[in-house]
């Protein structure tokens, strides 16, 4: 597994865990309100490992950081498409827990020609 990071306007740092072959079929971890992409460690393990698997810390969670001054589930979507663009990813499922899955919606939404949706709270 990889430690990763990606860089956003407003001084925004993600950082995000990729495990799996670059190339495979693609599946994005988002977690929910004040936690951070480490909670998703008991399932990652069990997931195929044929699949690329990224965990995300979303903007002032877990390990990212941002200075920036709106913080809307559109901009909360916009860290998550910065690590799907770093990735050259044109194909994944979004999964989310609690705000998670909120973001994983609003990811559905700026994306929706290019993402398969899972949302769960």
């Amino acid at each position: 597994m990889a430690d990763l990071e990606v860089h956003r306007s407003g001084d925004t740092t993600i950082r995000y865990s990729a495990s799996g072959p670059v190339g495979g079929p693609v599946l994005v971890l988002v977690h929910g309100w004040a936690c951070g992409r480490t909670d998703f460690d008991a399932v990652t393990s069990h997931l195929p490992r044929t699949h690329r698997v990224l965990a995300i810390d979303l903007a002032e969670h877990g390990e990212s950081r941002s200075t920036r001054e709106v913080w809307t589930m559109e901009e909360f979507a916009r860290d998550v498409v910065a690590v799907l663009e770093a990735e050259s990813v044109d194909s994944c499922v979004v999964a989310g827990h609690s705000l998670g899955a909120a973001v994983a919606v609003e990811v559905g939404r700026l994306l929706p020609d290019t993402h398969r949706l899972e949302a769960h709270a």
